[in-house]
């Protein structure tokens, strides 16, 4: 399990990460989201017509390891 501080770092981390990846013109067509689970975070990536992309990532014992 994640505690606060780590959970809160990844999150603001992905949302920069997630607003950098799609162009503003293009976010009514993809939308990236993230799942927190335990010591699992999932990004996935949502496109209009259905097609999923996933992709996990694992927490390592160093943050400072977590590249995106």
């Amino acid at each position: 399990m994640l505690d606060a501080f780590t959970k809160k770092r990844i999150e603001n981390i992905l949302d920069s990460y997630m607003e950098q990846k799609v162009p503003k013109h293009a976010r009514d067509q993809v939308k990236l989201n993230y799942k927190i689970r335990g010591d699992s975070v999932t990004l996935f990536e949502e496109r209009i017509g259905g097609i999923l992309s996933m992709r996990s990532f694992q927490k390592t014992t160093s943050n400072s390891n977590c590249r995106l």
